[in-house]
């Protein structure tokens, strides 16, 4: 292919779908997440000739990139500038010659060839797009494609692109549901081509009574035998058993297919003239769709996004600090990332600095190792989610001081505490943070920790670790309904199995996650990046602590469970939640993915409930850290409820913020989004602190609420996306939906048991033009390479 690419002058690939096989090393179909390594080993590092890797691949998929569950989202989601996948039926109009112009057509065959049942987990992920018998999804495919049609007719060539036969191997049309009437289509309009795959020969047959030319390139990675076309009689050519791909030509005079084997040799050669005008026909619009109608656009759903980073404040380790900050920052603004998760030990003896923690709320570690570190123009303006880890308690009174310190980002409300996020129309996770030092080390804890702990009033009398896991159970209760429950601790409850068998009462932590069938528990410590699927794969155990250490591997809990882990390496871990999965990907201070992981919503546990023993007040102690001093920007009342509602039409949404013993501020951020910041106080309590001692004030807690917010969509846009192009060509790009992309500003609701917040999360969403197609100076010339990028394998 790139010795033809290049002696022909290509312009672009067209991939004809089935992109990624199950097979040698891989043992699942299709691809597990936007980072797969099949991206790279089966398409990228295979694909890259001199000439080849240069050209744009116009993509379609095909069966394969459906069996999986969400696969499909993720060909279509992924990022790279030379794989170009922008819907699944979108046109390009490409000028040939002066005034002559080729309409590229490319559709979605796979519900049409499978019908609603599918094969695999296709039903799956046709349900989850809303393809359906009731919404008519098959009727409306059928008539864009008559309606694409319809507008191409003015055209000298009009040829269509899918994945599944409609003439050429006459028992697979035949077994299919539909195929048959997108044949009936494409002869209706004349169409100089129909060119598929899934067959895994080389053929073309001479159809519609010498106009119509199906056009079959199945044998790039896979072989197959013969198939009779649907009419014996037709004139034509296969060639079976034979790897190979195809080349078109199209220029003012005619459309020239070539198919070329492995050895570069052309096996035989079709052509068709220039087409004339359909007369007298029309399209049917009785089923056409809007714009933005997923019967036949990929409109990716709201999404939350966020980046989670462990043990990172290490001055020792400083230049990699910086390298994972920079990564962080280039990922937040790639993908709109909402906030950073921190997962605990903060701040690190190491380097210039001879304690852990800090010392007071005017420590310049807040500034040396966390602002003037993480203030890339993206990150600078993310909230961090905080937990505490060991180190933070190791020093007298440094607990204190991290919940004391004033910054809108570091956000550190409570050491038990829930965030729920509203993703989408009936979709929530629930973000539970918990504090696991006296869970891990027990009451003696390690160094001041026994101090501190003491201090804050958690001793074994006081029966404190009860009443932490009881909150814990009765916080995945609570979240219980909800498509992702996650909690964050800093300390590992499987991942590290060392460490969890030294533990006190992590197994209790994770026994109780495993209880509630949570999406994932995701922890720090131990300095390496991981994920395991646990509990019969219902739960995924997380592990990011090498934001500013690295250490060596360290087995999980249960042998051979199904996961991996990257030691020795600086990184984070990105989760991305929409609708249809949470995606964790694991990134490296190089900025390359070493690994993904992902969960699809969750349901409910069943025939379970949350022991009340030691269920405590909202003022206990045990699981509550109560401020010593009040912002002057809040309003505290201690024996009545207040409730603010506030709203910006700057960033289009509103948020109500309902607590029990606490009032709300509403303060706007610069880029308009309303942010709701609500410190709760108790009238039971009262503070004093020292550098030594910590006494107990006002307390951030109240019930926990959820404020859901409608996602802010904007109107469709109407644009052309232009696509890549080589020297000798230009080609625009007419998606009837991603022709554009618009960054709609989804709104996240955030309640907090001792704050509420709302942020906004980015929903990208594709938008269709108010057109099929649009237009625009081209070459005189065109060449193109047919692929099927199925067999990579």
């Amino acid at each position: 292919m790139d010795k033809t690419a290049a002696a022909r002058g290509s312009s672009a690939v067209i991939s004809l779908g089935d992109n990624f096989y199950q097979g040698g090393n891989y043992s699942y179909e299709g691809v597990q997440s936007v980072q797969d390594e099949k991206f790279g080993t089966l398409w990228g590092n295979v694909f890259n000739g001199k000439t080849l890797q240069k050209l744009p691949w116009w993509q379609i998929l095909g069966n394969h990139d459906w069996y999986l569950k969400n696969s499909h989202l993720f060909e279509m989601s992924f990022q790279n500038d030379k794989w170009d996948l922008p819907d699944l039926f979108y046109t390009k109009r490409v000028e040939a010659a002066p005034g002559v112009f080729a309409s590229f057509i490319f559709i979605e065959t796979d519900l049409l060839n499978y019908g609603y049942k599918g094969k695999k987990d296709m039903a799956w992920n046709f349900e989850q797009l809303g393809w359906t018998a009731n919404s008519k999804t098959m009727e409306k495919q059928l008539a864009w494609l008559d309606n694409a049609l319809a507008q191409a007719n003015n055209d000298p060539y009009v040829i269509v692109v899918g994945h599944h036969v409609g003439f050429v191997c006459g028992s697979d049309v035949t077994g299919s549901v539909a195929m048959q009437n997108v044949t009936d289509l494409i002869n209706k309009w004349d169409a100089t081509a129909y060119i598929h795959g899934h067959h895994h020969t080389l053929a073309y047959y001479t159809t519609n009574q010498n106009k119509t030319l199906q056009v079959q390139v199945g044998s790039t990675g896979n072989i197959g035998t013969e198939c009779a076309p649907t009419d014996k009689k037709a004139a034509g050519v296969e060639v079976a058993n034979t790897y190979g791909f195809g080349h078109l030509h199209v220029d003012a005079t005619s459309a020239v297919f070539d198919f070329i084997d492995e050895k570069n040799d052309v096996l035989f050669t079709a052509s068709m003239g220039a087409r004339t005008p359909v007369v007298n026909v029309k399209a049917d619009t009785t089923y056409l769709t809007s714009g933005q109608d997923g019967a036949v656009h990929f409109i990716p759903p709201p999404y939350a996004d966020l980046l989670l980073l462990g043990d990172w404040g290490n001055q020792a380790d400083y230049s990699d600090m910086q390298n994972v900050a920079s990564v962080m920052d280039t990922w937040a603004q790639k993908f709109n990332s909402s906030a950073i998760v921190s997962l605990g030990d903060n701040f690190y003896l190491g380097g210039i600095y001879n304690y852990d923690g800090v010392k007071s709320t005017k420590d310049v570690k807040f500034t040396d190792l966390w602002s003037n570190v993480y203030n890339g123009p993206t990150l600078k303006n993310l909230p961090w989610w905080m937990v505490l880890g060991n180190h933070d308690w190791y020093l007298s009174g440094s607990h204190i001081h991290q919940f004391e310190y004033d910054h809108p980002n570091w956000q550190l409300p409570d050491f038990f505490y829930t965030k729920r996020v509203r993703i989408d129309e009936g979709v929530f996770a629930s973000l539970i943070f918990i504090e696991t030092d006296l869970l891990n080390y027990g009451y003696a804890g390690k160094q001041n920790m026994s101090v501190n702990f003491a201090l804050q009033g958690w001793t074994a009398a006081n029966k404190t670790v009860e009443k932490q896991l009881a909150w814990l159970d009765n916080a995945l209760e609570k979240a219980n309904k909800d498509q992702y429950v996650i909690v964050f601790g800093h300390h590992t409850g499987f991942a590290c199995g060392g460490d969890v068998n030294n533990a006190k009462f992590m197994k209790n932590v994770t026994t109780l996650v495993n209880k509630w069938n949570a999406t994932a528990y995701v922890n720090g410590h131990h300095h390496t990046l991981a994920a395991y699927y646990t509990n019969h794969g219902q739960t995924l155990q997380v592990q990011s602590g090498s934001g500013g250490n690295v250490d060596a591997a360290c087995a999980p809990l249960i042998a051979n469970t199904p996961g991996q882990e990257l030691a020795n390496t600086y990184g984070f871990a990105h989760l991305r939640m929409n609708k249809w999965a949470a995606q964790f990907d694991f990134v490296t201070e190089s900025g390359s993915v070493a690994f993904g992981a992902s969960q699809p919503p969750r349901s409910a546990a069943i025939g379970v409930s949350a022991d009340k023993t030691y269920l405590t007040a909202p003022d206990d102690v045990a699981v509550h850290y109560f401020r010593a001093q009040m912002s002057s920007s809040t309003t505290s009342s201690t024996t009545t409820s207040s409730t603010t509602t506030s709203s910006t039409t700057t960033s289009s949404s509103t948020t109500t913020s309902s607590t029990t013993t606490s009032s709300t501020t509403t303060v706007g951020t610069s880029a308009g989004t309303s942010v709701g910041t609500g410190s709760a106080t108790s009238s039971a309590t009262s503070a004093a602190t020292s550098a030594a001692t910590s006494a107990a004030t006002s307390a951030a807690t109240s019930a926990a609420t959820s404020a859901a917010t409608s996602a802010a969509t904007s109107a469709a846009t109407s644009a052309a996306t232009s696509a890549a192009t080589s020297a000798a060509t230009s080609v625009a790009t007419t998606s009837a939906t991603t022709s554009s992309t618009t960054n709609t500003v989804a709104s996240v609701s955030v309640a907090t048991e001792s704050s509420s917040e709302t942020r906004a999360t980015p929903s990208t969403t594709k938008m269709a033009p108010s057109n099929l197609y649009v237009s625009s100076a081209l070459d005189q010339k065109v060449s193109f390479l047919l692929a099927v990028l199925a067999a990579f394998v």
